[in-house]
């Protein structure tokens, strides 16, 4: 039995858009009204193999369907136990007189989803602009009314240049720069950046930094990170704000104990212990944490040491890893005892800590829709609103009946590798502040501020810089986030691990989730399973494998490797793969080189992770597809029957791992079995089954005769036979919706980014489906 927070049923499959009630785990294919054997179908495949807690009933528009009345019923009486929820625009409900009473009958109740504000609410997502690199296509020139951005690339396609050229609505005589250089595996050596202020990392010989220093513009030493690691490669050491020299001439004297400096501890899983701050010349840490974590990765106990006093959090956890109660000591003395609630989805609905009370409401997709923070008698309510892709755009605060609003206007295609926002706009559209990010954030500009953001290596922004002045605000934090010091006087747009902090709900937001570094978990449970080889991944509520030092988490989903966060790729490798495919059409060439770019990513993401998390799952999928799957469906000829209606789920399932494993990076590359006659219910042609290992996943694939056809025409067009040729890495674009994301295309974002792009390069002409030719 598959456990989930939410199973969707699409009842009509009109809907081009993307809502926050929707998560996509469903019945999801392409196009029509679901009939009732449809739905018979469907429910019959899911009863006794899912056990949801909220079921969601939506589509384009659900009430469409004339028998939604029956499928609400059908609904209840498959998962009698399951939270119901209509999810509609709002219109057509003429159509049903007796659905109000078939939705109290059957404990269902109705919700407005976001497309019955379509108009204002897309707009949102209209306002960023893009012109792409001709021979890399990324980005090149990102603008709005009042913001342009322009970037430049080297040869191997990394990052060269950083430009903001205008802010708030005016054009800069001189535009502020920020240059990055490589080294010869690819990882940023060097930056130069706005105000003459600049950059120096050093690594060792496995890649890793080993020094991090900031300079002013008359080359001062103004910050800088030493580190030191054990043989597994976890960071013990963090000397700081000293030349590399310096540091490294007091090792090699045994003097080190008396430098500024972090020591960290950690157990056999890798599961951080303790963290001690040293001052210069103090032999006694001036701040130490100890953590204690029991058998599944709960944190059991947290003391801080600090100025004499000792302040003791003990916690403890229900049966599903929910925290229950927060037990709060000061120099041994009970000072208060805290206490959480959930709602069934596992999402914290009441915090209540000491004198502070935070209430939080969810949507239905579990994403935090509003914070209370009631302190005394001081109440400020923060509410939240989300785009297609579930990434926050709005959020509203209001104290003493005063909200003050912002909308997000994000960069899906920024440099770092997630959205981040761009700019922050009043309801009325009156720009408050605006943000230049590269591989890190770089500047946050207000209308009469400018101030540079300087990051360390392993927690995140430490230095804000005010340009107008060159005075510098430091920060600091504990290796979960807590800050060490006062809260910085700018926006906290970017603080811990250059993410933003909510003072309101007292978390981080993390796109997927919120994040509580008080506590070192996330306040919802995480809607990615985990990794069965990875125990700790696991977890529903646990933060970066509970190695925060290594590792963090800029999806909400799971822990990466700090150092991917320049997503830096092996520039040797990329060269020669530059120069193999210099022998087609220069176009086709760079897209590819483009596509081996981000395998590299995810070959240096997973080895960063220090293990090869699915080929053991994908190779019992590629068990099950062969012995089990396929030869049924070519039994019943792609007729719709449970097996079908499995595979869908099956690969729903696939399609979710995929997804947050590669977040957003592109993984589907050659071999998963390929859906096309049974998702669009014709038998494919020509079916070829066979096995290959791409990159690091093992699949079984299978190919039509379009895909025969397309590769055959690449081949012809480009001259491209060597290893790296379509043939090997490129698959059609009839996948599951979700599995195939080769290519970015705005207007093809989900379901024909990959094959059919490929398709049109070969032959000139768009791509049209067999089912509609």
């Amino acid at each position: 039995m598959i456990e989930l927070q939410n199973l969707e049923f699409h009842a009509a499959h009109a809907c081009n858009l993307y809502c926050p009630q929707c998560s996509h785990y469903s019945n999801f294919h392409a196009g029509g009204i679901v009939s009732m054997e449809e739905a018979h179908a469907n429910f019959d495949a899911w009863t006794g193999r899912l056990a949801p807690r909220r079921l969601a009933i939506l589509g384009g528009e659900p009430t469409l369907n004339p028998s939604l009345v029956q499928i609400v019923k059908m609904a209840r009486e498959a998962f009698p136990n399951a939270e119901g929820l209509l999810v509609t625009n709002g219109f057509f409900l003429d159509r049903h007189p007796s659905l109000p009473q078939a939705l109290i009958d059957n404990r269902f109740r109705m919700d407005v989803s976001q497309h019955g504000r379509t108009p204002v609410y897309m707009k949102r997502f209209r306002e960023v602009h893009y012109e792409y690199d001709p021979l890399t296509d990324k980005p090149a020139r990102v603008w709005t009314d009042d913001t342009e951005i322009h970037y430049q690339y080297e040869p191997r396609g990394l990052l060269a240049s950083v430009s903001s050229v205008k802010e708030f609505g005016d054009t800069l005589t001189t535009s502020d720069t920020t240059t990055y250089s490589y080294n010869a595996v690819g990882l940023i050596s060097e930056q130069t950046l706005p105000g003459g202020y600049s950059t120096l990392t050093e690594y060792d010989v496995l890649h890793r930094p080993i020094y991090h220093e900031h300079r002013d513009p008359l080359e001062e030493l103004l910050a800088s990170y030493y580190y030191v690691r054990d043989a597994k490669g976890r960071i013990t050491e963090v000397f700081n704000d000293l030349p590399r020299a310096t540091v490294e001439s007091a090792i090699a004297a045994e003097t080190e104990d008396q430098l500024d400096r972090t020591e960290y501890q950690y157990d056999a899983l890798d599961r951080i212990l303790s963290e001690m701050h040293f001052a210069a010349e103090q032999s006694q840490p001036h701040h130490q944490v100890d953590y204690i974590w029991d058998l599944v990765g709960n944190l059991h106990e947290k003391t801080v040491t600090s100025s004499g006093d000792v302040e003791r959090s003990q916690f403890s956890y229900n049966e599903r890893d929910e925290l229950v109660d927060e037990v709060f000591t000061l120099n041994d003395q009970h000072q208060w005892t805290g206490e959480f609630d959930y709602d069934l989805q596992g999402n914290m609905t009441r915090s209540e800590r000491g004198d502070v009370t935070i209430d939080y409401v969810y949507d239905v997709r579990n994403r935090l829709a509003s914070a209370t923070n009631t302190q005394g008698t001081e109440v400020t309510v923060a509410d939240y609103e989300y785009d297609h892709d579930g990434l926050m755009v709005r959020r509203s605060e209001t104290v003493d009946q005063t909200t003050a609003t912002e909308f997000l206007i994000r960069d899906p295609l920024s440099p770092y590798g997630y959205s981040r926002v761009l700019e922050k706009r009043t309801e009325g559209g009156v720009l408050l502040a605006s943000f230049v990010h590269g591989h890190e954030p770089i500047a946050e500009i207000g209308e009469n501020s400018r101030h540079l953001l300087l990051s360390d290596k392993h927690s995140g922004v430490r230095d804000i810089v005010d340009l107008s002045d060159d005075s510098v605000e430091h920060v600091a934090y504990d290796a979960f986030g807590t800050l060490l010091t006062d809260p910085p006087s700018i926006s906290s747009e970017h603080l811990y691990r250059t993410e933003p902090f909510d003072p309101v709900s007292g978390q981080y937001y993390l796109r997927a989730r919120h994040y509580s570094p008080h506590l070192a978990a996330f306040s919802q449970q995480d809607p990615f399973a985990g990794f069965i080889e990875n125990p700790i991944s696991l977890h529903r509520y646990q933060y970066a494998d509970r190695d925060p030092v290594q590792k963090h988490d800029p999806t909400g989903l799971f822990g990466v490797s700090v150092s991917l966060g320049t997503l830096s790729i092996a520039g040797g490798h990329l060269a020669k793969a530059y120069s193999d495919f210099q022998q087609g059409d220069r176009i086709v060439g760079m897209h590819m080189a483009n596509l081996v770019q981000y395998s590299m990513i995810l070959n240096r993401m997973v080895s960063a992770i220090e293990e090869q998390v699915t080929i053991p799952y994908l190779s019992r999928s590629r068990m099950y597809w062969n012995g089990v799957l396929r030869p049924r469906l070519i039994a019943n000829k792609g007729k719709l029957s449970p097996t079908l209606i499995r595979l869908r789920i099956f690969a729903g399932e696939f399609t979710n791992a995929i997804n947050a494993a590669g977040a957003g990076i592109p993984v589907k590359m050659n071999g998963f079995p390929n859906f096309t006659g049974h998702l669009y219910r014709n038998v494919p042609r020509g079916v070829i089954f066979r096995s290959q290992v791409v990159t690091f996943i093992h699949y079984t694939g299978s190919y039509n005769g379009d895909e025969l056809r397309t590769m055959r025409k690449i081949r012809r067009v480009t001259g491209l036979t060597n290893r790296w040729a379509p043939s090997r890495t490129v698959v059609h674009h009839h996948e599951v919706i979700g599995i195939m994301m080769l290519v970015k295309q705005d207007s093809h974002r989900v379901s024909h980014a990959g094959g059919v792009f490929y398709w049109k390069l070969a032959t000139g002409k768009d791509y049209i489906p067999p089912f509609r030719r």
